[in-house]
């Protein structure tokens, strides 16, 4: 919702006359990224190692092994594990006393970003 929000409010409100993206239409415009995957019990162990960079062999050249300590999770303090968190979050919930399917997706992973600009021009605080 932020970054959603202030992209709009930079396309109707420019703060930099002088910026070097496209322009479209009169209005600069960052680029914004919103995507979401669904994960199965068999990708927990794999998303949690690239998440909490426990492991120094990154497939992504972009990931900068000098910033990850500015990491930081949303909902949780520390570092977790994540099948006994979502293990634990459906026993609390279930109502029912059947089995969870082995092929049931646990995870949706959201990835919302934009570009360096948009972040360059936000405070902390306006970024959430």
């Amino acid at each position: 919702y932020s970054a959603l929000y202030f992209t709009w409010k930079y396309c109707r409100n420019p703060k930099t006359p002088n910026d070097t993206r496209k322009k479209g239409g009169g209005a600069l415009m960052s680029k914004i990224v919103a995507r979401m995957e669904k994960m199965k019990d068999g990708n927990l162990s794999g998303i949690q190692r690239h998440n909490q960079r426990e492991t120094n062999n990154h497939s992504n050249p972009d990931i900068d092994i000098e910033k990850s300590h500015l990491n930081y999770d949303l909902v949780n303090p520390g570092s977790i594990n994540y099948r006994e968190k979502i293990k634990q979050i459906i026993e609390s919930q279930r109502i029912s006393k059947r089995a969870v399917r082995k092929d049931a997706v646990l995870v949706n992973e959201w990835i919302i970003t934009s570009d360096t600009a948009f972040f360059q021009e936000n405070t902390d605080t306006q970024a959430f």
